[in-house]
């Protein structure tokens, strides 16, 4: 019987949140033809923005870029069933004899841009060698990770949703992926990549892969669109670029880490709720969660600021833009990352929990321990939390792409005054972790 091969891991994912990667930087415009490097924004000191005011609405046409590179977000991976010379660190589409090699993609996309705001969306490979004949992409349908192999991996892409419309200008292979990112903007389809093949026997082509340190050539995704600026905020702050504090206290607009402990009575009520697992194990522990962080808001109220914290039903439950912003909160469970064992201090490895802030042009942001927050790829004033895979880290790998996967609880804060606060006097120990996040499962938060 023919021996498969697996899928080869083109990047180092972290199976935790606690990694020092770089945020995904917020997307520049670009020439028509092979665009420029995005530029990386500085992340700034614990800002303390004031509430954002409300222009009038206004025609806006424009395109932006945002670079998939590893450590900016985007990633690559392949799946071979043979050897190429040419494939150190590339992206290699081939078939040769029947054998196929395929490059897989999961692009990282702009914020801010919904779907019927979307006119165009190419992904964009530099060209380094070899010569295609009829290529093709094909959505990926289900999450997947580094070790599965050729007949588990075929299952998940799609026969319905690919695109021929690939063409190669000045050096650049252009491949359309307008119907891709229309649904995953939509919340319709998850973004789990697509992969793009060779149809032509013994044809063999090389582009420059996510792997790569030049920015001027790594593979990027441009995104043309037509909106309203202005009008109504949808929440009272703007994105902040936070560099200290985990998810919850990010969500809460302080600088010190919550730990994982603080939001819960025992530790048996936790481990119970991971043994017993499944839906109504991760309702349950949703809820205890929920409700940990209510008592904990509650008790530091004056240290941190919080003049009201509230439950709201939904995503699109109405708060007052002008004093509050909404945070949502899920959390994951299971034997995804490892086979339920626990750490020293009792924590279970892979029990998590994770928060998303929404900010005033409605996308959301996130923060996660060692890194500054960043913007949620891809998410919009119309983005549903719930439809939307929330990763456990910040590489936009697939292994931890749906980790937290229980239902939504949201809340409205509202603070007062406006500054970031350090309550519990600037302490921002990040070797408890969090748990898988920040702490977030595994020491500190169950984020």
């Amino acid at each position: 019987m023919k021996r498969l091969s697996i899928l080869s891991l083109a990047l180092f994912l972290v199976l935790t949140a606690c990694t020092n990667n770089k945020p995904v930087p917020s997307p520049t415009a670009s020439p028509a033809q092979s665009p420029p490097a995005l530029a990386t924004p500085s992340p700034s000191a614990p800002p303390e923005e004031s509430p954002s005011a409300t222009p009038s609405p206004s025609v806006e046409t424009g395109e932006v870029t945002v670079i998939q590179r590893n450590d900016l977000g985007g990633t690559s991976f392949w799946l071979n069933e043979y050897d190429s010379d040419l494939g150190a660190k590339s992206s290699v589409v081939g078939l040769k004899d029947g054998k196929r090699y395929w490059a897989l993609f999961r692009p990282s996309l702009p914020s801010g841009v919904t779907s019927g705001q979307l006119q165009s969306a190419f992904f964009l490979l530099r060209k380094t060698g070899g010569e295609a004949g009829e290529l093709q992409a094909a959505q990926i349908t289900e999450r997947w990770g580094y070790n599965v192999g050729w007949n588990s991996f075929e299952e998940t892409v799609s026969t319905e949703n690919v695109s021929t419309d690939i063409t190669e200008k000045d050096g650049w292979l252009h491949i359309n992926i307008t119907d891709f990112v229309r649904g995953w903007l939509a919340g319709d389809l998850d973004n789990y990549g697509f992969v793009l093949r060779e149809m032509t026997d013994n044809s063999e082509s090389v582009y420059v892969s996510s792997q790569t340190e030049d920015e001027e050539n790594a593979p990027r995704v441009v995104v043309t669109y037509t909106k309203e600026s202005g009008g109504e905020p949808y929440g009272k702050y703007d994105f902040s670029a936070a560099e200290n504090g985990n998810c919850l206290s990010y969500a809460l607009r302080d600088t010190d880490n919550i730990n994982f402990w603080d939001l819960y009575e025992t530790k048996d009520e936790v481990q119970a709720l991971y043994e017993k697992g499944g839906k109504e194990g991760l309702d349950a522990l949703l809820e205890l969660t929920a409700q940990g962080v209510i008592s904990y808001v509650e008790k530091s109220k004056t240290a941190l600021a919080v003049k009201s914290f509230r439950r709201l039903e939904s995503y699109n439950t109405p708060i007052d833009a002008a004093k509050e912003y909404r945070i949502a909160m899920r959390v994951g469970f299971g034997d995804l990352l490892s086979e339920g064992e626990m750490e020293e201090e009792g924590v279970p490895v892979d029990c998590d929990y994770h928060l998303w802030v929404q900010t005033s042009d409605g996308s959301w942001a996130q923060k996660f321990v060692i890194a500054p927050a960043q913007p949620v790829p891809g998410t919009h004033r119309e983005t549903d939390p719930g439809k939307y895979p929330w990763q456990m880290g910040m590489d936009w790998g697939t292994l931890n792409s749906a980790f937290y996967n229980s239902g939504v609880a949201y809340f409205a804060v509202e603070k007062s005054p406006d500054e970031f606060t350090m309550h519990k006097g600037g302490i921002t120990p990040n070797d408890g972790g969090e748990g898988g996040e920040g702490g977030e499962g595994g020491g500190e938060s169950l984020d």
